[in-house]
């Protein structure tokens, strides 16, 4: 029972330890980004969702994109940059600010969806595409009734006139 107690230590200590180490840092990266995201917060009051693109240098601003829509509207986007040191404001770019080429392509995949015009454009792709469904369904039901009705007519032009002309070996 010692035996088992000290290895159960042994396995405690240093998975302890690893994991007091990664939750410090968590917790000081976390205060340090809480004072960007609380700028991000203040840009737009009325935010739904706001997201953080990590950066890969070291030295290179914080971009977060604020969402006040319902996820679906790229119209009520917006990206913020901020200086990762001074917490200033680098650039804020609104949907407006976006040529039009750019809102466009922010719109394309949400119109695909139907995700731009909120639950009734969902709903409306919806129905549209429960109704391709449909249309493979009476599709593949109506090629089948032709496919039979030709094999009926193949068979009746095929077929022997008289017993004479069948041929059995």
């Amino acid at each position: 029972m010692k035996k088992l107690r000290k290895i159960i230590f042994w396995c405690h200590l240093p998975v302890g330890v690893i994991a007091g180490v990664v939750i410090l840092i968590m917790c000081v990266t976390g205060v340090l980004l809480s004072y960007a995201w609380t700028r991000a917060e203040q840009q737009v009051s009325d935010w739904q969702s706001i997201s953080l693109q990590l950066p890969n240098a070291a030295n290179a601003p914080l971009t977060f994109n604020v969402d006040s829509g319902t996820g679906g509207q790229p119209q009520k986007r917006a990206q913020l940059v901020l200086d990762r040191a001074t917490g200033d404001v680098v650039r804020w770019e609104p949907f407006s600010s976006y040529t039009r080429g750019r809102q466009l392509r922010s719109m394309l995949r949400f119109a695909h969806t139907g995700e731009v015009a909120g639950i009734a454009g969902q709903t409306i792709a919806g129905l549209v595409s429960a109704g391709g469904a449909v249309l493979v369904f009476t599709g593949l039901a109506l090629a089948i009734r032709r496919f039979r009705a030709w094999i009926a007519r193949s068979n009746v032009i095929l077929a022997p006139t008289n017993e004479q002309d069948v041929n059995v070996t």
